[in-house]
């Protein structure tokens, strides 16, 4: 910032702030060698900048320098500068640094904010020793806002306040954990959230927090982007609160899973006992985190307990829970592997296991819902580049039932190719209407049984294996069942 006289003057430069740091603008004059005071007003924008303090350069000291100053405040700001009575400016031909002025700055996701000379309420003024006023041009000038780097939103001071230090580390790491899981709230003065928001890699972001944002930040940390300082780019704020699954939105659990699929495998549960469920992911080979808001009715269930399935806990992990809202019937939950890896082989894995209190004066003979939405937590699925990979989210539901009586049956049989070759090693699964699976695992031979089946209902009848492709198929039970046979697609 300058302030020119009409043959010199002073100048207002374009600064860099630093986020969430203060900032000293120099006022700067380039004198004809007679200028002994002063004053004028700054005009800034108080939500992006506050005034600290002011004082003379350092070289001016010789020559009495003072400044008169409000306290620490807002915009505007009135500042008078004198020097000693017979003391006047060295004459500069290229500006030079007079008043040093520090102001905190709050830039949100602002990249620049004006800083202005004016005349309200003070005018503004260059005077010589006989308090006559000097002709001068006054040139305003503005701040450029540092964005800070992709990820890195902790190790500034004060802690916690999303003020950044320069590097990606752990620290970094739990604050994206706990802003994804509505653990903590994004400082909106400054940019953490656009550095918070770092995925996919793509794009520096898509305004929306979610596991992805985990997974890319600690490859800054220490995986294959370690060392790489992206510049902070990107939405500046949220865009999206939930995801839909490829645009439709939640649906009722199916019979017959998708490949990418996130399912609630539903439960039968007795007034006054325990409901258990788990959440299974058909997994693609790709996915690397999750998040999303297990809901359910407050009226039937509650104190949720809520655990890392024995897939997803298998792989070293950042894991979370946030039950600020379980009084609501929410609990979100958020996952990512650490380091970024990606959960293989395909097939079906246990993410999640839950377990609740059932209402003692729960009906028997009804259900209860269990959603996976996107009310507290964003829901997402995504890979190691933080790419959302849109499933289908599958809900579920729990049966109240009285302690059971009804007869059970086995389902056996065997799953071999089609020229008669027994598979072993094969995971045969059995899934009911209410979202019970049943394994089994096949013999050298290829032969399973499955016992403990509830007669009288419908289930899908189907297969795993790392070499071949299996169709699923729909029986109903009755007796027990011998010849449940399975072969590979051709």
């Amino acid at each position: 910032m300058v302030i020119k006289n009409t043959t010199q003057t002073p100048v207002l430069p374009g600064q860099p702030a630093g986020v969430g740091a203060n900032i000293t603008v120099p006022i700067q004059i380039a004198s004809q060698g007679t200028e002994n005071a002063m004053a004028f007003t700054l005009v800034y924008d108080s939500s992006k900048l506050q005034f600290l303090s002011a004082a003379c350069d350092p070289s001016l000291a010789s020559l009495g320098c003072g400044v008169t100053q409000p306290g620490p405040g807002g915009s505007p700001t009135t500042l008078t500068m004198a020097l000693q009575p017979g003391a006047v400016l060295p004459a500069s031909a290229s500006p030079a640094t007079a008043l040093l002025v520090t102001f905190k700055a709050t830039p949100g996701s602002s990249t620049s904010t004006p800083l202005t000379f004016n005349t309200i309420p003070s005018s503004k003024s260059v005077s010589n020793l006989s308090g006559y006023a000097i002709p001068a041009d006054w040139i305003d000038g503005t701040i450029t806002f540092a964005g800070g780097f992709e990820g890195d939103v902790a190790g500034g001071q004060p802690g916690g306040s999303g003020i950044p230090n320069g590097l990606i580390t752990s620290g970094d790491i739990t604050r994206i954990l706990n802003l994804v899981a509505h653990n903590a709230t994004p400082n909106p003065n400054v940019n953490e959230y656009q550095r918070a928001d770092c995925a996919p890699t793509g794009t520096f972001g898509n305004g929306i927090l979610t596991s992805g944002d985990i997974t890319v930040a600690l490859r800054y940390a220490n995986g294959d982007l370690i060392g790489v300082r992206n510049p902070a780019a990107g939405p500046g704020s949220g865009l999206r609160q939930t995801q839909s699954p490829n645009g439709n939105g939640p649906r009722v659990r199916s019979l017959m899973l998708a490949p990418g699929d996130v399912s609630v495998l539903g439960a039968r549960a007795t007034p006054g006992g325990t409901a258990a469920i788990d959440i299974e992911l058909e997994g693609q080979g790709v996915e690397a985190g999750f998040s999303f808001t297990l809901e359910f009715d407050t009226g039937v269930l509650s104190n949720p307990l809520v655990t890392l399935g024995t897939d997803a806990a298998a792989y070293s992990n950042f894991f979370t829970v946030n039950t600020s809202q379980v009084s609501s019937g929410r609990v979100g939950i958020v996952y990512a592997t650490n380091p970024a890896l990606a959960l293989t082989p395909a097939g079906p894995k246990q993410i999640i296991h839950a377990t609740f209190s059932v209402n003692p004066s729960a009906v028997v003979g009804t259900t209860t819902p269990i959603a996976l939405t996107g009310n507290l937590i964003p829901r997402d699925l995504t890979n190691v580049d933080g790419d959302s990979l849109f499933p289908n989210w599958n809900d579920g539901i729990v049966e109240i039932m009285l302690n059971p009586t009804a007869a059970e049956s086995s389902v056996g049989g065997q799953v071999r190719t089609n020229d008669g070759r027994g598979l072993g090693n094969t995971v045969v699964t059995l899934t009911g209407v209410d979202g019970v699976v049943r394994r089994a695992l096949t013999n050298s031979f290829g032969y399973y049984r499955i016992d403990n089946v509830p007669t009288g209902a419908t289930y899908a009848l189907g297969a795993t294996s790392k070499r071949y492709a299996f169709d699923t198929r729909v029986i109903t039970v009755g007796d027990n069942i011998t010849d449940a046979d399975l072969t590979p697609r051709e």
